[in-house]
């Protein structure tokens, strides 16, 4: 897969699905944003460490922990009764995307896609995000697509670009953390 030349990215492998976007109107995009900005922050805060937790934050966390549990069953749901996803190698930086996947039908050069993208195992309420696919190439039996993002409000830019590079730096810190062990 075509790593992305400029600019941090995260790559992996997440659930994806998509269908076509040509009757879009600014309204959708503007209640998505408003969503993704919401799941982004969940996600962004749910992966801070806790430290020194008082009895009356450890209380709290365990309410919160079983709130969370309920959200994730009725999400869970919720994702069963949506359309099918595929696992897909999938690149992710700030103005775009790029993914490899085996299945059809595939997207077309230059069409609009509406796209659910799964960015945590953990989390199964996707992002839902507008994209234009920018190219799509077939290599090695299977098909990439790379799509640039389309009507992101500033806030959920702010906030993607923050967990790529979270996750960017935390593959970097694996990294080195496995040459450490190879040297030892």
């Amino acid at each position: 897969m075509r790593e992305r030349s400029s600019g941090v990215s995260y790559q992996g492998k997440m659930m994806i699905a998509w269908c076509d976007a040509s009757n879009t109107v600014s309204a959708d995009l503007t209640n998505l944003n408003e969503r993704n900005a919401r799941l982004l922050k969940a996600l962004l805060l749910s992966q801070e460490s806790h430290r020194d937790l008082s009895e009356e934050t450890s209380d709290l966390m365990r309410v919160e922990a079983k709130l969370d549990l309920l959200l994730d069953m009725v999400s869970q749901f919720l994702q069963q009764q949506s359309q099918a996803s595929v696992e897909a190698d999938v690149v992710l930086w700030s103005e775009g995307i790029s993914w490899s996947v085996l299945t059809n039908p595939l997207p077309g050069n230059n069409q609009r896609l509406w796209l659910s993208l799964y960015i945590d195992a953990d989390l199964t309420q996707p992002l839902k995000l507008l994209v234009q696919v920018t190219a799509v190439h077939q290599r090695h039996g299977r098909t990439e697509v790379e799509a640039e993002f389309i009507g992101l409000d500033e806030q959920v830019m702010d906030l993607l670009g923050k967990f790529v590079f979270r996750q960017h730096r935390r593959f970097i810190a694996q990294q080195k953390a496995l040459k450490r062990m190879d040297a030892e």
